[in-house]
């Protein structure tokens, strides 16, 4: 669901309780693209969709994680021919650290190493500057 169905299921509720035939009458964000305006106007009402962090400082640790991680399959020279899963703990990736390197650690041990795994899940915690979860108990 993009922005503007978001805003209009809004308007629809709106609608449908207590404001009968409300409808959008201008998107003031499309007509003026030179700054950042409301979203949409509807009768007495000035819209603004925006979204909420459901973690705390969730929008600067996903920034963090995409440097280090994110869109590696366009950088690949090599795509392994099967499915792979790759799962960082959301903490993992932190400020001070080097996600240059540790990109290109995550690219080095799916290019050399990934392709010799045996079929089937694997629980990995010791791909070198890669921050890993440390070993559970078996016990966990």
């Amino acid at each position: 669901m993009n922005d503007r169905d978001v805003i209009n299921a809004f308007v629809d509720y709106l609608r449908e309780n207590g404001h009968p035939g409300l409808q959008i009458d201008r998107w003031p964000d499309n007509d003026n693209r030179d700054a950042t305006d409301i979203d949409a106007i509807a009768g007495a009402f000035a819209i603004e969709h925006t979204s909420i962090d459901t973690l705390p400082k969730q929008r600067r640790d996903s920034d963090w994680f995409m440097r280090a991680a994110g869109g590696l399959e366009q950088e690949l020279l090599i795509i392994p021919p099967f499915r792979l899963r790759i799962t960082l703990q959301y903490e993992a990736v932190k400020k001070g650290q080097d996600w240059a390197g540790i990109r290109d650690a995550l690219k080095s041990w799916i290019t050399n190493e990934a392709p010799g795994l045996e079929d089937g899940r694997h629980v990995l915690d010791d791909i070198p500057g890669v921050p890993l979860p440390p070993p559970r108990n078996k016990g966990e």
